[in-house]
This record gives C-alpha cells, structure tokens and sequence, in this order.
C-alpha cells in the first residue's frame, strides 16, 4: 500500500478522534446523526458550483453506487444509534468498527475488486479485532457471550455490515470516477465531488428512514432546537474526515487495508480519553490498544 495512503488515513484518524473526543456533549442516536448528515451536506453543497462540468459526465453506475453507498452510510448511522440507545457507547462503538475489518476481505474477494491479501495481513486484522473487543472491557471476566447476546449488540452488527457496504461500494465507485477523468491530481477533486454526492444520497435515505416517524421528527426538532451548532460541526467535521479516507482509496490496491488502518481513531481516542478528559486508563485499556496497534503496524510494512 502506498505510503501517501497511510499517512492520509492516520490523518483521518486522528480527526475523527478529535471530533469524537469535542463531540461527547451529545449523546449519539439515530436522530442525531440524521441532523448532523443533514446539516452537514448543506455545508457542503455549494461546492458543486465547482464541479457543474463534471455532473454530467458521470455514468449511470456511479449514480447507482451513489445510491447503494448513501443507503449503506444510513444503515450505519441508524444502526449505530440504536446500538447507543439500547447498549454501552464504549462497548458497542469498538464492536461496530472491528467487524468490518473481517467482513470486508471476503466481500472485495467474492467481487474480485482487490488484491489477494497475504497471511500476515489476516493475522493484522485478528489483531486488530482483539483489541477493538478487549479495550472497553471493566474486567477480564466481562469476556462472556451474555454480555453481546442483546438487542445493542446487534444494532452495532448492523451498523457494522452499513459500514461494509459503503467501503466496498465507494472503492469501486471512485475507481470508476478516477478512470473519468485520468489526470494527475484528480483522485482529491472527484473524491471530494463523490464526498458531497453522496452526502445528499445519505441525507436523502435518512429522511426517508427516520421522518415518516413521528417520535423521530420530534427529536429531530427539539436537537435542532437545543444543539444545532455541536451538530452542524459534528457534520462538517465527519464529512471532512471520510473525504480523506476516500482520497486514500486510490493509493490502496484493496479498500480492507484502508477500512483496518482506520481503526487507528480508537486507540487515539483512549489516549485522549485518558489524557484530556481524565478518563480512567485500566489494563484493558492499554491491553486492547497494544494489540490494535500491532495490528496497525503489520498492515503498515
């Protein structure tokens, strides 16, 4: 994997961290990252301005992937709500970001959309996913099935098959924009074009989702009422972190490293968790984080 790939995504990490870490003052459900995708497009928008010559030489495919990545993104927003709603954020955040690192391997397999991946790689992944499972533990003895046998659990495995499918469908998307215009340099215009189309299709899916509900609309109403300004930067700031991401997809010649290398935010939160927000660091804690970042470095080398 490129080395400009790595460094984008470390980047990535360390911001979505960072906003995660500012972040903390409202707590996550499916109404509130509904309101932040929205929020967040509108910022974003304008930009098309610049891209009006651009619009019309998209394929019909790339519309269809657009389409399929924004019901993907909204699946995984919802469904991390709920798991919010129902479960431990610490818990289930790290389980909704470790099983894409197993899940995506096949699915780019079975499509043939990517590189074969050697053993120390899978052995990186395994890695990572302990650690991802160990670090918000309390105690050695919650390592117990009756502790992921619940309804939180499984919203966090939805979310986690939302954040496989738009990983696997944004890789072959903006490798199909990248052949549209083969310049050097245009990997961050048209992943920057692809960040705002697609930020219209999720908004879209999420209305579609969440608004015919009256109970959502009327959180939706009273977050926009009481916490629009964290909510707006929420948006912009999780929009600027996955237009990194997805510029680093054209210097990765499969999107399962990318997807591993972006769990490099969980260890980043802990410390800053520990550091800046006087959180208490346990063994797990640094167990868990040794263990993702040895993972981090195999898939690095």
């Amino acid at each position: 994997m490129d080395n400009l790939a790595i460094i984008l995504v470390f980047v990535s990490s360390f911001m979505h961290a960072g906003w995660n870490c500012l972040g903390k003052r409202v707590r996550p459900s499916g109404a509130s990252f509904t309101l932040s995708v929205i929020l967040g497009m509108l910022a974003f928008i304008p930009l098309l301005l610049f891209y009006i010559d651009w619009l019309g030489e998209i394929s019909r495919e790339i519309w269809h992937l657009l389409i399929l990545s924004g019901l993907f993104q909204a699946i995984y927003y919802l469904g991390l709500g709920q798991s919010y709603r129902f479960g431990d954020m610490s818990l289930m955040y790290p389980v909704s970001r470790a099983l894409p690192v197993l899940l995506v391997p096949p699915v780019i397999g079975l499509l043939g959309w990517g590189a074969e991946l050697s053993s120390d790689k899978w052995l990186a992944f395994s890695l990572i996913v302990s650690g991802c499972i160990i670090l918000p533990l309390r105690h050695w003895s919650d390592i117990r099935w009756s502790h992921y046998l619940n309804s939180a659990t499984a919203f966090a495995v939805i979310a986690a098959v939302g954040i496989t499918g738009y990983s696997v469908v944004d890789s072959q998307a903006l490798m199909l924009m990248r052949a549209l215009w083969p310049v050097e340099g245009v990997a961050f215009k048209s992943a920057l074009l692809y960040l705002i189309l697609q930020a219209v299709t999720t908004s879209l899916w999420l209305v579609l989702l969440t608004f015919p509900f009256q109970k959502q609309r009327r959180e939706i109403a009273q977050l926009f009422a009481s916490h629009r300004g964290a909510l707006f930067f929420t948006g912009v700031a999780m929009f600027s972190t996955y237009s990194i991401v997805l510029a680093a997809m054209a210097f990765a010649d499969n999107v399962s490293l990318i997807v591993a290398l972006r769990q490099t935010s969980i260890p980043v939160g802990v410390l800053m968790g520990v550091f800046l927000l006087g959180e208490r660091g346990s063994s797990q804690k640094w167990w868990g984080t040794g263990f993702i970042v040895s993972g981090l470095i195999l898939v690095s080398i």
